[in-house]
């Protein structure tokens, strides 16, 4: 009876049902409690494909880290939250990423600056940033900070894998364009507006050494539309997984496709009992 109802909230998860149980307390505990359901059918329903991106991982830390991230997602219990594999370096920049002063950084999703910040630290002397960032009232913050060094440049814009214009809503400000539309049109958000989105291929850019991507779930679409730079310059990749199940392992499974010369490195840079912040590293 318990899995019937499953895969009735599963047909049911895209109309009125799910925003009507959203908005009321007992109805978002709920949903909260089945989400490790969904997790564990999915995972189980590809366990193989699990198996090979833990084989596909450069090191152990990163096979402990990233089947024990693919437990919790499932579980949701403290014993299986890779506690001791959580990583202490700061995000998108571990001690295995080996920056020099001929970097150009692609930051997509780049919301106020704080990821330029980081990179600044790491290397104050680089050669260009390219920030890319959706949210009009983030990029007003971004060009504050940032706006008059004219060696970043800013871009109002999201990144998928192809150029065009899309609804985005403004009540969501670190949502990326694919995310929102879709949120858009399941649960009828307001305050939608149209913007450009981007590829990486078509930035124009001679040479690329360093891609961050922290875009709420366009991480896939951004990766496909940046798939000649990839082949070009083999750029260090910093790229967010945990945005859905299906990112846990496709997003390595491309790139893996892609360059498999890469070594691919998974890092946790967000403590129980959180599932964000989940990295995959490719170098």
């Amino acid at each position: 009876m318990f899995n019937r109802f499953i895969i009735f909230i599963k047909k049911k998860r895209n109309n009125k049902f799910v925003l009507m149980m959203s908005r009321t307390l007992i109805g978002r505990r709920f949903i909260k409690m089945l989400v490790p359901r969904f997790s564990k059918v999915f995972f189980t329903q590809n366990a193989e494909r699990v198996c090979t991106v833990a084989n596909m991982l450069a090191d152990e830390k990163s096979r402990n880290t990233y089947l024990g991230m693919v437990k919790f997602r499932q579980t949701r219990k403290k014993r299986d939250f890779p506690i001791l594999a959580v990583e202490s370096s700061p995000q998108y920049f571990i001690d295995k990423l080996k920056l020099n002063n001929k970097e150009i950084f692609v930051d997509c999703g780049a919301y106020d600056g704080d990821t330029i910040d980081d990179f600044l630290k790491h290397c104050p002397d680089y050669k260009h940033i390219i920030a890319l960032e959706p949210s009009p009232v983030t990029f007003e913050k971004l060009k504050e900070k940032h706006g008059t060094n004219p060696k970043i440049t800013l871009l109002n814009s999201g990144v998928s894998d192809k150029e065009g214009e899309v609804l985005f809503s403004t009540a969501h400000h670190h949502a990326t364009a694919h995310s929102v539309i879709k949120m858009a049109n399941l649960t009828g958000i307001n305050n939608l507006s149209t913007i450009k989105v981007r590829t990486i291929d078509n930035l124009d850019l001679e040479y690329i050494s360093f891609i961050k991507m922290d875009i709420e779930g366009s991480e896939y679409d951004a990766l496909i539309g940046a798939k000649k730079t990839i082949l070009r310059d083999r750029p260090k990749l910093a790229i967010c997984i945990y945005h859905t199940n299906e990112d846990m392992i496709r997003i390595a499974e491309y790139i893996h496709g892609l360059v498999p010369e890469y070594k691919l490195y998974v890092r946790q840079h967000d403590i129980y009992p959180n599932i964000d912040e989940t990295v995959l590293y490719a170098l």
